[in-house]
């Protein structure tokens, strides 16, 4: 611990305010945050409550280490980058970036390696990757949207699970979901991309092989093929590829042999009736409902 002292730091986080919710649209957004405890514990280095990252500008001069009992916010900032933030190693609740019109980058959260809640980065449009995070290795879901700068998942290289879901959404100029480096064999939540603009195929999820949660992919209006699910075995619950204008190849789903829920295959106009059946029929055990509706001829 740095030499600080424990009222100058009191004086510095006297400013913290609460972040507004997210937008009501993100999936699973975090639930409305409570007031600032200002708990402070100086020898373990660690304050209680819910925090907006301007308010602990400064607060890394004081600790080389600082753990965030509660959640932390980055929300309206009008700076192109985050304030120091380097010595914030966990943070047990929700990490929220969201509505900074010009940040571009995450990586003064550089040292972060463990967050206990939901990550969303959402509606950052100059924001270019998600170097910063690239130390979490698992949260309870992650979502990534309206980050329309992002070509790719590039920053979550550690990631290897999350127990709720992996959203991207509504990125327009992601062009493949590669970044995820440590995507293990094994996930347990759902995967769902939907509405990102300039999205070509599912490069980034190759080394997937059981999936115990659904997975979506819906209304991404160049997607053409679904290369990168080649190793997919099982899927636990649903898989649905829905709205997707320009797809005409789902042959990389060939390998999957059992579905836990429904299988639904719809509305997507250039896809052939005949590539449908043929997945159809060479999935061994589907548990649910098939709905094939919709799709060319």
């Amino acid at each position: 611990m740095r030499t600080l002292s424990a009222l100058a730091l009191l004086a510095l986080l006297s400013g913290c305010s609460v972040s507004p919710e997210p937008i009501a649209e993100t999936p699973d957004a975090p639930r409305e945050t409570r007031t600032p405890l200002m708990e402070l514990n100086l020898a373990g280095g660690a304050l209680s409550g819910s925090f907006d990252i301007a308010s602990l500008d400064g607060a890394c001069e004081a600790f080389d280490t600082l753990r965030i009992d509660g959640d932390l916010f980055a929300a309206d900032l009008d700076s192109a980058s985050l304030p120091d933030v380097s010595c914030i190693t966990v943070v047990t609740g929700d990490l929220v970036i969201a509505s900074n019109p010009e940040l571009v980058s995450l990586q003064p959260l550089v040292g972060l390696r463990t967050v206990g809640g939901d990550i969303v980065v959402q509606d950052n449009p100059e924001l270019l990757d998600l170097l910063g995070l690239d130390r979490i290795t698992r949260a309870r879901s992650i979502t990534i949207a309206g980050n329309d700068s992002l070509l790719d998942l590039e920053g979550l290289d550690s990631l290897t699970d999350v127990t709720d879901h992996l959203t991207v959404a509504d990125n327009d100029g992601i062009q493949s979901l590669e970044g995820l480096l440590s995507l293990a064999p094994d996930w347990n939540g759902d995967i769902v991309v939907v509405g990102n603009g300039d999205l070509r195929d599912l490069s980034g999820l190759d080394t997937l092989a059981n999936l115990r949660g659904t997975l979506e992919v819906a209304r991404n209006p160049v997607l053409d093929s679904l290369a990168g699910t080649e190793g997919l075995r099982d899927i636990g619950d649903t898989l649905r590829v829905h709205g997707n204008d320009a797809l005409t190849d789902i042959t990389a789903l060939g390998s999957v042999q059992t579905i836990g829920g429904d299988l639904l295959v719809t509305d997507n106009p250039r896809l052939a009736a005949e590539s449908v059946s043929d997945l159809v029929s060479s999935i061994q055990e589907i548990e649910g409902s098939v709905i094939t509706t919709g799709n060319g001829e």
